[in-house]
């Protein structure tokens, strides 16, 4: 894992984790599993990033540091997604990136389909999340159920359609050209489709 990658793990952590304060600039974490301190410190080493480690009395561990301003490529102090940045990346990083982000806000469920959850109540970073699913060609899911958005990764990566119908239309019919042959629509709803411009029965489509 290279340099970047950690700057990735790093903010994926500390959009789920970190405080990020305002008269201070130290980050810091506080947390009661043990995977999550590992997690940490292996991102922290990787950078060769100083902190400090301590234990509060009621057995949670505190983690400090100076501020890693190349994070704030990737989120800013409010600690949302910057979608541009994530949307340039490559398919490499956009896969451990999706991978990455279980380790923060994710579990997985004990189900035939082997489906992990991603969970959040920031609704911007989890329709980001939500895309790059999409635009890797997970079948996913987005709902929000008291406040909390939650976004599957399911083994499946395709689905098909239960309902359709037919609706009489008189007028201009656009077929986006791209240069990989795909392209991706959203609904007012928020539900997202990958498909390519080829007639109905040969279209891949990702649902």
């Amino acid at each position: 894992v290279n340099e970047s990658k950690n700057i990735l793990a790093l903010a994926l952590a500390l959009q789920a984790d970190g405080h990020i304060p305002k008269d201070c600039d130290k980050w810091s974490f506080r947390f009661g599993r043990d995977r999550k301190i590992n997690r940490l410190k292996e991102i922290l080493e990787a950078l060769n990033w100083r902190y400090d480690e301590t234990v509060d009395t009621d057995g949670y561990t505190k983690i400090r540091f100076y501020s890693v301003p190349a994070v704030f490529k990737y989120l800013n102090s409010e600690k949302l997604f910057n979608w541009a940045s994530f949307l340039q990346l490559d398919s490499n990083s956009l896969d451990f990136v999706l991978d990455e982000i279980f380790r923060w806000d994710g579990s997985p469920l004990k189900d035939f389909n082997g489906r992990k959850e991603y969970r959040t109540t920031v609704k911007h970073n989890a329709e980001l999340i939500y895309t790059l699913m999409k635009l890797r060609g997970h079948g996913s899911t987005l709902y929000d159920k008291e406040g909390v958005w939650t976004i599957s990764k399911n083994i499946r990566q395709f689905s098909r359609c239960k309902w359709k119908s037919l609706q009489q239309y008189t007028g201009k019919v656009y077929c986006p050209t791209t240069q990989t042959g795909a392209f991706l629509v959203r609904s007012p709803n928020g539900k997202i489709s990958v498909t390519h411009k080829t007639r109905f029965c040969a279209a891949r489509v990702v649902a």
